[in-house]
């Protein structure tokens, strides 16, 4: 709802206009916000079951399927802002895949990995931190790339990111 006063620069009242919701909806960004709320239901009823499910290691089918359903709903975010237009939009799209996925993968495991630290009665193993850390790092490393192009991208040269205020 609050696309549409986005887009058209009007107040937020606007974001209640059946017009400005239709017109919102009709665009690319708008069907690729429709497609992200029913991946976010899918994702819902995921969740569900894997809680149900209890089990410490899932099965490959389930890893495949959340890998999928992941990789969906971080389209939907590169098809509906800047990354579909504009110069190189395959490359883009891919940067920006991989920028949210990284994203998502960093501060996931920085959630589980608080968490462990949190609810652990005894100390947690050396293996576990070790491989969190490695996680984050290559997952720190994805977001510096694909945000250093994605900016590169967005300023139109490479002088323009240490060059200029908004770089």
């Amino acid at each position: 709802m609050l696309r549409a006063p986005y887009e058209s620069g009007a107040g937020p009242a606007s974001a209640f206009s059946l017009k400005a919701f239709e017109r919102t909806l009709s665009t690319r960004p708008g069907e690729a916000l429709l497609v992200r709320l029913a991946l976010l239901l899918v994702a819902y009823f995921f969740v569900v079951r894997l809680l149900r499910l209890g089990e410490s290691r899932l099965p490959r089918a389930w890893q495949a399927a959340g890998g999928v359903l992941a990789v969906g709903l971080a389209l939907t975010w590169a098809a509906a802002e800047h990354a579909s237009a504009g110069i190189q939009v395959p490359v883009a799209m891919t940067s920006a895949v991989l920028h949210v996925l990284a994203m998502a993968v960093w501060l996931g495991g920085l959630a589980a990995l608080l968490t462990l630290l949190h609810r652990a009665s005894a100390q947690v193993p050396a293996a576990v931190v070790a491989r969190s850390s490695r996680l984050a790092f290559v997952s720190g490393t994805v977001l510096v790339a694909t945000g250093v192009y994605q900016s590169w991208r967005g300023l139109g040269s490479w002088d323009a990111i240490t060059g200029t205020t908004y770089g």
